[in-house]
């Protein structure tokens, strides 16, 4: 794995494309990193004007650290397959050599996940590591409470 040979301090950045699955992805995640930043979509925003903030704060953060983690959440209500990979494609840049990404789906989406996955490996599988984490969708919450575990990790480099 290549790492971060700058001097600038490490850094995470989590960005949470569903508000209602903001809670499940957080209460699943261990930082990594020295610092993580959390950039959560508010639920009347639109997908332009969610990417374009994304993107600005994530090079106001490139400037001053290295981004050597980026967790991208989907969640299934909101989910819009185009705008989300472009937003992905557009944050590739900003990521360190060797940094891993992970994209955190409802089991229903993820098989277009994979594809995505397959997608952004083929712009930079040398030097990015990915996984995909899964929770349980909004359905199976109410099940009951064996279902509410922490997701699965699956990886691909």
């Amino acid at each position: 794995m290549f790492r971060n040979t700058s001097a600038k301090p490490g850094t995470e950045v989590f960005i949470v494309d569903s508000s209602p699955a903001a809670a499940i992805a957080l209460g699943a995640h261990r930082p990594s990193e020295e610092s993580t930043y959390v950039l959560c979509r508010a639920a009347s925003e639109r997908n332009a004007d969610f990417a374009a903030r994304v993107l600005k704060r994530v090079r106001q953060i490139r400037s001053h650290q290295c981004i050597e983690s980026l967790w991208y959440v989907i969640g299934a209500r909101s989910f819009d397959a185009s705008s989300s990979t472009r937003l992905l494609e557009e944050l590739l840049p900003q990521l360190e050599r060797g940094a891993r990404i992970t994209l955190a789906t409802p089991r229903s989406i993820g098989g277009v996940v994979f594809g995505w996955m397959d997608s952004l490996l083929g712009q930079r599988s040398d030097d990015v590591n990915m996984g995909v984490r899964f929770y349980p969708d909004g359905s199976d919450l109410r099940r009951g409470p064996l279902l509410q575990t922490e997701g699965t990790q699956q990886q691909c480099a």
